[in-house]
């Protein structure tokens, strides 16, 4: 879903509840007509079966449908989010799950998922802030770490590379996964197109049933076989896992009656099964359905041990801690027991899936519960002392990515595992692995900063360490808001070391080797930093009337002598507390949505150092804005030519601030209400499909007010091939084609504007005055235009929409016999080529 959807269901929703208030106006109500459009009922229910169908591929696309007809249920984004992460489209289920989570409507488990889904993307700090939101209203009984730097476990993953990667050739555009090996053959699991006149789609992604593969570990360059005999049916089959001794195989199969039919539980799901065969002269016989399997949870990813006589499996019963968990049944005579939880040391309240059962015992497993990179991680479960150790395998056998389905050779060394990783030719391949390092023979310098006086530990420490070349050590752990900073050293070296705070001196110390030498494992190192002097100010806003705390108000420290600001917000608790310089005059301004501002005196000239109570100088005390003082702008968005209402978006930029105060979505005629926070001159842009981009600067105050409104139209200029247009405020060092960074800012209006018209193809022209030959300005007109295109390009713009030319000074829009002629001649234009 693009921003601009997303805005548009917020709004949509903003006004629905709108419409319950007794008092709307009257221009309301006509904007929540705007909304009401009638929704074919069939589709609704098209849509919600889909999803109960588990075909979430086809709900995902009627989902959509209905959010872009306006149809405002919140269950069907709930289900749109789940169906977007359920199929792997993470980007998609992102923006779903961010909508969902900042709403009243959302579930716990809508907050899980996003967290997810962030760490997927690489978001670990983001996925912080939501996973300690989602602990602190757990009530079960299995919460999660929230206390874990993501990002600082990720990147002490990836700082110790531990494993050699190879892509395998017989790959293809589909997914392999599964892998395990047998008599010198590689088995996998994919759903490759098959051979069939008529071919059955698995309606979860729309992708072809699994079948069971294999191919010669000596040949991996060439076309794997589908597997003979009983195991390959019409429905899903694999991954499969064989005993030791090569006598018998087991694997998973959809629950089926006479190979032909699906059998469907009591929540109407076709669940997974796990079967067994014996292998006979190479020929697969005797098939039978293993004693634990139900009709009402799934089975699947069996691996059986070295004696074969326990057998470890996935299943998504409802007695576990999470979604899927690792279960084993033991042999019991010609059955085998019930299914047995593996335990909280491997199972979370997240998926795990695909045990492999090492013949050293040691229970490898996917997870996405256990602290990792990113998506589905592997791990290895070891016992010591009767009780499983849950380590993650690494960097780059894991990404960020999903890493799932490992077999693991005899010497625990080398294996096969499967991942969606970018880079692949699937959205699952199949890769090599062959572990290079197990330890870390370096030793870890743990540096800890302390406060000198107090001894308290501080965070938000810079510390550089370089050794005796003077080369860079890099952490090996996240700096920012961390109490400890780890550096992996040979100590075999000498090393200076550099800590540093804003609030505190700087302090340098050398490590002599003669000492590091010593020292084993982990060496705690501490250096001790004093305080600066502080002149400083804290305090707590109040409003007026109610004497309440107001939080969220923005507090303006502007320095009198340099005219340089700084912005700062009260808390939730509407306090602050702001360092500022010695001998200085300030101007303190208190802004609030809702009230008049607050303006004052401050001066930490003649003050001696230390922090100052505003509540005892001064009356930090707002004062609400009557509702009759508020005003309005309204108008309509117009075509420029046909004068038709045009909806669109607009947005207010507070120059002074130089922050969007306001954003709106017109009505489908065009018009709008804006409320005015301020009425001043504000920079309003609007954007439109097929039309330019609009920027334009308008000072309120010196338009008339009716009543408690300003009205303005604005005209929309539509896009068509042919037109040209001057790129304003452009400007290049002088004789060059370098862009100053002022042009910036009109280039990147030029950049949204392809953003939102995504057919739009351009030429950037380049223009030169009179002066000098037409050689010379030709190769300059062209060299400018290149720089454009560069910097669009730079931006994400295909370059396949834009090409470039140079004009030199052939093609004048004013006479060049005048200096400001000559000047509106230097200029970049564009014209639309294609829209």
């Amino acid at each position: 879903m693009n921003k601009k959807l997303a805005i548009k269901i917020i709004l949509s929703l903003f006004i629905a509840a709108l419409s319950k208030t007794a008092n709307t106006q009257s221009q309301e109500d006509s904007l929540k007509q705007d909304t009401i459009i009638s929704i074919d009922e069939s589709l609704i229910e098209e849509a919600h079966k889909a999803y109960e169908d588990m075909a979430y591929k086809k709900a995902a696309r009627l989902f959509e449908e209905l959010i872009e007809q306006n149809y405002l249920d919140a269950n069907i984004y709930q289900k749109l989010a789940d169906a977007y992460y359920k199929t792997r489209e993470i980007r998609q289920a992102e923006e779903y799950y961010k909508i969902l989570v900042t709403s009243t409507i959302h579930r716990q488990k809508d907050v899980y998922n996003l967290v997810k889904v962030l760490k997927y993307s690489g978001k670990y700090e983001e996925a912080e802030k939501w996973l300690e939101r989602y602990s602190k209203a757990q009530v079960n009984e299995h919460p999660l770490n929230s206390n874990m730097n993501l990002e600082e476990y990720a990147n002490e993953i990836k700082s110790f590379p531990r494993h050699e990667i190879d892509t395998l050739p017989f790959n293809t555009e589909h997914s392999e996964f599964g892998p395990t090996i047998y008599q010198d053959y590689l088995y996998f699991t994919s759903p490759r197109k098959r051979d069939e006149i008529i071919e059955y789609k698995y309606p979860w992604d729309e992708t072809n049933f699994l079948d069971v593969y294999k191919i010669s570990l000596s040949h991996l360059d060439t076309t794997p076989e589908k597997i003979s005999g009983k195991v390959n049916s019409k429905f899903h089959d694999g991954p499969v896992s064989f005993s030791k001794n090569g006598k018998d195989i087991y694997f998973s199969s959809n629950n089926k009656n006479l190979g032909f039919f699906p059998v469907r539980g009591k929540d109407k799901i076709n669940h997974l099964k796990i079967f067994h065969a014996k292998i006979k002269n190479g020929k697969i016989k005797s098939l039978e359905e293993l004693s634990f399997n139900s009709d009402e949870y799934s089975c699947s990813h069996p691996s059986v041990s070295k004696n074969s006589n326990i057998i470890y499996y996935t299943a998504d019963k409802n007695d576990g801690y999470g979604g899927s968990d690792i279960y084993y049944s033991v042999k019991e005579g010609s059955g085998w027991s019930e299914p047995i939880n593996a335990g909280k040391e491997i199972n979370t309240e997240g998926d795990e899936m695909f045990p492999f059962i090492h013949e050293s015992g040691t229970l490898y497993f996917a997870s996405d519960g256990h602290p990792g990179l990113g998506g589905l991680d592997i791990f290895k479960a070891e016992k010591k002392n009767g009780e499983y150790e849950v380590e993650n395998m690494g960097y780059p056998l894991n990404t960020r990515f999903d890493d799932f389905s490992i077999f693991v050779e005899e010497n625990q060394k080398e294996g096969f595992f499967a991942s969606n990783r970018k880079g692949g030719k699937g959205s699952d391949d199949i890769y090599k692995f062959r572990v290079t390092r197990d330890k870390r023979n370096n030793l870890v310098l743990k540096c800890i900063i302390t406060d000198k006086e107090t001894k308290e530990t501080l965070d938000n420490t810079t510390v550089r360490l370089t050794d005796s070349d003077e080369n860079k050590i890099q952490p090996a752990n996240k700096v920012k808001n961390t109490q400890s900073i780890l550096f992996y050293i040979n100590p075999a070296s000498n090393y200076t070391i550099k800590a540093d705070h804003p609030e505190y001196f700087a302090k340098e110390n050398v490590l002599k080797k003669s000492n590091l030498l010593s020292k084993t494992d982990t060496f705690e190192y501490k250096i001790a930093l004093a305080k600066k002097p502080v002149w400083g100010i804290y305090g707590q806003i109040f409003d007026k009337e109610n004497k309440e705390v107001i939080k969220n108000a923005n507090i303006i420290v502007k320095n009198r002598l340099t005219s340089e600001q700084e912005k700062y917000q009260t808390n939730e608790e509407g306090k602050f507390k702001i360092k500022l310089e010695k001998n200085t005059d300030y101007n303190l301004i208190f802004e609030k949505e809702g009230y008049h501002t607050l303006k004052e005196e401050y001066y930490t000239r003649g003050r001696e150092e230390g922090w100052i109570n505003l509540n005892e100088i001064m009356d930090l005390i707002m004062e609400k804005i009557p509702e009759k003082e508020i005003t309005f702008l309204t108008g309509k968005i117009k075509d420029k030519e046909t004068r038709e209402g045009v909806k669109a978006k607009i947005q207010l930029i507070d120059n002074e601030e130089n922050k969007i105060t306001a954003t709106y979505l017109s009505g489908e005629n065009g018009s709008f209400k804006i409320k005015l926070p301020e009425v001043k001159k504000y920079g309003v842009e609007i954007t439109a499909d097929d039309y330019l981009y609009f920027a334009e600067q308008v000072d309120f105050s010196a338009l008339p007010a009716k009543n408690d409104s300003i009205k303005k139209d604005f005209n929309l200029e539509p896009i068509e091939v042919g037109k040209k247009v001057v790129i304003e405020n452009i400007f290049f060092e002088t004789g060059k084609a370098k862009l100053k960074p002022e042009s910036y800012e009109a280039l990147n209006k030029v950049v949204e504007l392809l953003r939102n018209n995504k057919d739009l193809k351009l030429e950037i022209a380049g223009h030169t005055d009179n002066v000098g030959n037409y050689t010379t300005n030709k190769e300059l007109s062209s060299s400018r235009a290149k720089s454009v295109v560069e910097y669009l390009v730079g931006h994400g713009i295909d370059e396949s929409r834009l090409d470039h030319k140079g004009y030199s000074f052939k093609q004048p829009i004013a006479p060049n016999d005048t200096p400001e002629g000559r000047q509106k001649n230097r200029r970049v234009e564009f014209e639309i080529l294609e829209k």
